[in-house]
């Protein structure tokens, strides 16, 4: 299995709908636009000041 090749930090199932859940243990499902947010949020360089 390519998740277990891989072993991510965290494994998506991303749908179109608004909310976020657990799938098990290791499988969160979640909708694009959370998804998006919450890498937008990664990906901001920190601001000093």
């Amino acid at each position: 299995m390519a998740i277990a090749d891989i072993e991510p930090d965290r494994t998506y199932m991303v749908f179109s709908g608004e909310d976020s859940y657990p799938i098990n243990h290791d499988v969160q499902a979640i909708g694009l636009r959370m998804l998006i947010d919450q890498l937008s949020a990664v990906a901001e360089p920190a601001t000093s000041g």
